[in-house]
């Protein structure tokens, strides 16, 4: 389907714009310049409140845009995202991704960081020390509720990669698996069926009816698939609204962003999701079969656990890779030949010996402590106010929660410590987002996985580098697949 214009869902009033601010309304490495022919001056556009429409910058560029004025009105077109992002990118520009639910950045660290990839990533969240504390660090990260954007904004045109983090706890002890109620699972079905029927992801064999003989059969549509249905995305939310698990409801998200962007013409080849354990394997294959209805042909569901990639903590989740076309060959696997061993007296210099208590001072039948000397149960927001056995003044340091998830020591946390610790627990492990990255991107990622841990656990692992590009030297390569003219490997 062509890319195209069209007027977005109204910008909510709980967007907070921190990332896209332009100082004294010029943009930087913009000068003012004479018109040209090809240049409309804001003067043309002054015929209301609404000076500037999307078609206007059909066939246009940034550049084309000096004026106060009409930098002022791309702002306003383009929110809540860059106004880089209303115009197509250059040949040699990077990869555009929507990163939703960023948290305070494990995605971004994995493919910054860790592969080292370039590419042009916005994050959305609605946790503000989550986004400051991403923004620090250097991501380009917005405040928002991401339930009511809107995946067709014309400023979306051109992303290529999806990444999805939905909050797990319905799924979950913690939220009382209230998400496995068949009441819900059945609304939330019900929402997936009309998101599909909203982008058109159907086929006309689901209606029993030839494609020719269909009465609403369309030959301007892609062949085989039915028009979209005329519900909104905001209608489509709505159908989730009798759900009692507020968290596990945000599992149409994936589908909603990966169909609207479909819709939209967007040249989306990569999706990756990051979910709990526990999510029900019906709703995996719900999210499995719209994607490979719209044409995806590889799909993949794996359960990882952070530890065997050289975590000190574990943090089990269920990774969905998705890439647009089937790769040639064997697909590289997200698991590694043999865990990545970091225990946590190593990662922040302790006592393996030291017990650290994580229940106060009563006593349960589960125990409430463990050792440093191993790798440590998965970090809590209740890390905060953990201590050590015979010392009850002690305390983590910021840095040392940090270390425990993964993030580099000095990782810009920004807010107190109670969110701090919400942060981290929240985070999705960046060891295990660069497995993920780098398998769909094609980075060898085992290699670059292996340095990042000789830099941040230098004790532990100070060989492993030399030994994973040793590793990579000598063994086989196997053959080249190509996805979007990109060469890619088997890390």
């Amino acid at each position: 389907m062509r890319a195209r214009f069209r007027e977005p869902l109204a910008c909510p009033a709980s967007v907070t714009f921190l990332e896209l601010t332009v100082p004294q309304l010029t943009l930087p490495g913009i000068t003012p310049a004479q018109p040209s022919v090809d240049h409309l001056p804001a003067a043309a556009f002054r015929r209301g409140p609404r000076t500037l429409t999307y078609a206007d910058l059909e066939g246009r560029s940034l550049t084309d845009f000096t004026a106060p004025e009409e930098q002022a009105e791309l702002v306003r077109l383009a929110g809540p995202w860059p106004v880089r992002w209303l115009f197509a990118p250059a040949a040699d520009d990077p990869d555009r991704a929507i990163n939703l639910f960023g948290g305070c950045g494990g995605w971004c660290v994995g493919l910054r960081k860790i592969l080292c990839a370039d590419v042009d990533m916005v994050c959305i969240d609605k946790n503000r020390d989550a986004v400051a504390t991403s923004n620090t660090a250097g991501c380009t990260a917005i405040c928002a509720d991401i339930t009511t954007l809107d995946p067709e904004h014309p400023a979306l045109r051109w992303t290529a990669i999806l990444i999805v983090s939905a909050p797990c706890t319905d799924w979950t002890l913690a939220g009382k698996r209230l998400g496995h109620l068949p009441h819900n699972l059945a609304i939330l079905e019900e929402a997936v069926n009309r998101a599909a029927w909203a982008a058109g992801n159907y086929t006309w064999a689901e209606t029993g009816e030839e494609d020719e003989d269909h009465p609403d059969y369309d030959p301007n549509f892609p062949p085989y698939y039915g028009p979209p249905s005329g519900e909104s995305w905001t209608e489509v939310r709505a159908v989730t609204d009798e759900m009692t698990a507020p968290t596990a409801k945000l599992m149409l998200e994936p589908v909603i962003w990966s169909l609207g962007l479909w819709r939209l013409g967007a040249p989306l080849h990569t999706v990756a999701l990051e979910q709990s354990g526990a999510l029900p394997e019906e709703v995996r294959e719900w999210l499995s079969a719209e994607l490979y209805c719209a044409g995806w042909e590889h799909v993949v569901w794996e359960d990882l656990d952070a530890a065997d990639y050289g975590s000190p903590s574990h943090r089990r989740r269920a990774f969905m890779a998705a890439s647009r076309y089937r790769r040639l060959g064997t697909s590289p696997s997200l698991q590694v030949p043999e865990p990545l061993i970091t225990r946590a007296s190593e990662a922040v210099g302790m006592d393996p010996d030291a017990v650290i208590i994580t229940r106060g001072n009563r006593k349960t039948s589960g125990g409430n402590g463990f050792r440093m000397g191993r790798i440590v149960p998965g970090i809590t927001s209740k890390i905060r106010g953990w201590y050590k056995e015979g010392d009850p003044d002690f305390r983590f340091t910021v840095e040392q929660i940090a270390l425990l998830v993964t993030l580099p020591g000095d990782h810009p946390f920004v807010g107190s410590r109670t969110s701090v610790s919400r942060q981290a627990a929240d985070i999705v492990a960046p060891v295990v987002s660069a497995a993920v990255m780098g398998c769909l991107l094609g980075t060898p990622w085992r290699q670059a996985l292996a340095r990042y841990l000789a830099e941040l656990y230098p004790i532990v692992h100070h060989n492993t580098h030399e030994q994973a590009v040793l590793t990579a030297r000598t063994r086989p390569q196997p053959e080249a697949y190509a996805t979007y003219g990109i060469a890619l490997h088997a890390s």
